[in-house]
């Protein structure tokens, strides 16, 4: 799962983002489902949304695809359609980067 960077940029408090986020998690959660988020790239002074996530990702088992995964992704040649938003490329890019690394992180489980 992906969540927007506009609660982050928003006026979302980070007391709204942590119990929207928590509640999010919870209704997501299943006997045999292994959830996988993204970690989201925070502009300066935006730390506690990152350990927010970090935080309750720890607490659900959440894997956290790391933000540099993603920033590695938009940063490539033709991977975005406005410098932000993936291109088909770039969310074909994103699937293999990700599955690259979940398989990497589970290959010693």
């Amino acid at each position: 799962m992906a969540i927007g960077g506009n609660d982050v940029l928003g006026a979302t408090t980070t007391a709204q983002f942590e119990q929207s986020l928590d509640a999010l998690l919870i209704e997501l959660e299943a006997p045999n489902r292994q959830l996988v988020m993204l970690e989201l790239p925070l502009p300066p002074f935006y730390h506690e949304y990152g350990r927010i996530q970090r935080t309750l990702a720890k607490n659900h088992n959440v894997a956290l695809v790391p933000k540099r995964v993603l920033l590695s992704i938009i940063a490539g040649s033709e991977s975005t359609l406005d410098s932000i938003h993936l291109s088909q490329a770039g969310h074909q890019k994103m699937a293999n980067v990700v599955w690259g690394f979940l398989k990497s992180d589970y290959a010693t489980d």
